[in-house]
């Protein structure tokens, strides 16, 4: 199994300039008018054969992670070789029920960490059921190299927050900042609503 360096485009946004999350004492949040640092990318793929949503076991699959398949167990997924790696694990997984026609999804939170590469990636992906086969329809993704990055949603609100290193000229070491990225449900995904930049507290990597 090879390891990869990823490379990332943010898809643009519109910016709504007001404060979302401070973090730390001294953190101030500043309005972002630059893309946030999350791509978003709506699909239809086509996985394993399933007779509900339920009934698909998201701890025990297989996933494609940026052209990368990881058989996930348990959780998690571990590959090594010498001093390099690959670590996966779920960070959550959530299901939600649209009331006017009763379709279901699978919202999964993955973190992808490949060890020796200096590449740390955080993965939302959102499935559903169509013609008894497990489908993927939406994916997130974002670098998590950064003290603070991550996930967290809200399955009652229906609101996604992603913290994701800021796509700039910083040392792979020593992030400088977080884009704190606000989705909402649409029915089918995530919709992006706005973001705010705030700085790395404390100044180390994740």
């Amino acid at each position: 199994m090879s390891l990869r360096v990823v490379a990332r485009i943010p898809v643009q946004f519109v910016i709504l300039s007001h404060c979302l999350l401070c973090f730390g004492p001294h953190a101030v949040a500043q309005p972002e008018s630059n893309p946030s640092a999350v791509s978003v990318r709506s699909m239809s793929v086509y996985a394993e054969s399933v007779s509900t949503l339920k009934a698909a076991d998201f701890k025990n699959r297989s996933y494609n992670l940026d052209g990368t398949a990881v058989q996930v167990k348990r959780g998690v997924f571990h590959y090594q070789e010498g001093a390099n790696y690959d670590d996966v694990d779920i960070g959550g997984i959530w299901f939600l029920t649209e009331a006017h026609d009763g379709s279901q999804y699978a919202v999964v939170s993955l973190s992808h960490d490949y060890g020796g590469s200096g590449v740390d990636d955080g993965f939302v992906q959102v499935f559903t059921v169509a013609n008894k086969r497990l489908e993927l329809v939406q994916e997130l993704s974002f670098d998590e190299k950064a003290n603070g990055s991550g996930v967290k949603f809200d399955a009652n609100s229906r609101r996604l927050t992603i913290r994701a290193r800021t796509t700039d000229d910083s040392p792979e070491c020593c992030a400088k900042s977080l884009d704190v990225s606000d989705f909402v449900w649409n029915g089918r995904g995530f919709t992006f609503t706005k973001v705010v930049r705030i700085p790395v507290s404390p100044y180390t990597a994740r």
